[in-house]
């Protein structure tokens, strides 16, 4: 399937009795309705339950860059409890 059109992809799973389900993001999620453009383009695959493969695409067939380390989704730094020491006993 990689680097086949989102198109393709559906004939050929449709020609095998198999249906796809949609990955898309740096998040792989699951698009709203399940539907992407049928010009995008597969950038990975694997099989699920159900007769069902995950796709993954882009408008581009490239996956997502990966997240960096930097701030969580409330665009401040995770930074983990420390405890501290007065230096007195």
């Amino acid at each position: 399937m990689v680097g086949k059109t989102v198109a393709e992809a559906k004939r050929i799973l449709a020609s095998s009795g198999r249906t796809a389900s949609y990955r898309v993001g740096r998040e792989s999620t699951e698009p709203p309705g399940g539907a992407v453009p049928d010009t995008w383009i597969v950038y990975s695959s694997a099989p699920l339950p159900g007769k069902v493969v995950a796709l993954w695409v882009s408008a581009d067939g490239k996956a997502p860059a990966p997240r960096r380390p930097g701030p969580g989704a409330s665009g401040y730094w995770q930074v983990q409890p420390t405890t501290s020491h007065s230096g007195t006993p």
